[in-house]
């Protein structure tokens, strides 16, 4: 099988997987000794998605991956994560999240639900946050049970991090930042509640009450 008819297989795939159209926009990754092809394909009804699609062949079977209901649920997802974060906390909040461009891999099909999705460890939902607390007396061992209620009857499966600070110029900084600064924000002086799969750990710094109380 040539390359292009490899492409021609893989856009044929989510055409007949999804209730959507798919056209071929570029490869992606890929290069010499590569064990799979990757592609990125567009949506007819989310245009502004940049979807990945891999194939592979295993044990003389073809596999398809892909990470389309990632961006079907895209919005649902993050109104879902300001809710529970707005739940828990009460107070300003700066939410990052975005679709990871590859790293979805799933067998979602056209009728996973939004229930079902978000479930799903495989739907890999991973966020980033900040809260601002508007109080200078902070029982931080409240945080992480405030977060775990919140989450406990949404099915929600996620992971990330979410940074506490009692800076609201702190808070103003960060709710400016780009997803690309965001990663690079030197996140010290916070408290960070580190967000897994099920599980939660708080970490407290010693910078927390110089860097947060001016």
């Amino acid at each position: 099988m040539n390359r292009d008819s490899t492409v021609e297989k893989m856009v044929s795939y989510m055409n007949e997987k999804y209730d959507d159209h798919f056209e071929y926009l570029s490869p992606f990754g890929g290069g010499p000794g590569a064990t799979s092809k990757q592609i990125i394909v567009s949506s007819g009804q989310y245009p502004e998605a940049r979807i990945w699609v891999q194939y592979y062949k295993q044990d003389n079977k073809e596999i398809f991956t892909d990470n389309y209901t990632s961006y079907k649920y895209e919005e649902q997802t993050r109104s879902l994560l300001e809710k529970l974060l707005k739940d828990a906390f009460h107070n300003n909040i700066a939410l990052f999240y975005k679709v990871a461009i590859k790293g979805t891999v799933n067998q979602f099909t056209e009728q996973t639900t939004f229930e079902e999705y978000i479930s799903d460890v495989k739907a890999q939902i991973g966020f980033q946050a900040c809260v601002l607390l508007e109080t200078s007396e902070v029982d931080t061992s409240l945080l992480k049970k405030a977060w775990e209620d919140a989450i406990k009857s949404s099915g929600l499966v996620a992971f990330g991090t979410i940074y506490f600070t009692k800076s609201a110029e702190a808070f103003d900084e960060v709710s400016r930042l780009s997803l690309k600064e965001f990663d690079l924000f030197n996140f010290d002086s916070f408290i960070q509640l580190r967000v897994g799969m099920g599980e939660s750990s708080l970490f407290e710094y010693s910078e927390w009450s110089a860097g947060n109380d001016q």
